[in-house]
């Protein structure tokens, strides 16, 4: 049986990090069987730092396999404003361009760093 080139997702509501697991399973099993992938965010009213993660997780997956990942649809007005105030363009957050240079790096410190 041939391969289905194009998977098409599509998000709703708020991600959080309490979906994200989910919703990264659904995403990983995509790059299993697609060679594109178009999440579509239409419907997205809110994301949290992990949703965010999640985005840029899946535009690394993408580069890692050799295929394409791409965000669709319009983003809801406060989740665009919210975007831009942290440094982030819309076409950054949708085609992954130049997302390693707006992304906020989380330092684990140990305890035996004095």
């Amino acid at each position: 049986m041939p391969r289905a080139k194009i998977k098409e997702i599509a998000f709703e509501g708020d991600v959080y990090i309490d979906r994200v697991s989910s919703l990264r399973d659904e995403l990983l099993k995509a790059f299993d069987k697609y060679d594109e992938i178009r999440l579509d965010i239409e419907k997205v009213t809110d994301f949290d730092v992990a949703g965010f993660q999640l985005i840029y997780a899946s535009h690394k997956e993408a580069l890692l396999r050799q295929k394409k990942f791409e965000v669709v649809g319009s983003i809801y007005p406060p989740l665009e404003r919210e975007l831009r105030r942290h440094g982030l363009s819309v076409e950054t957050f949708k085609t992954g361009i130049a997302f390693n240079n707006h992304m906020v790096k989380i330092t684990n410190f140990s305890d035996d760093e004095d």
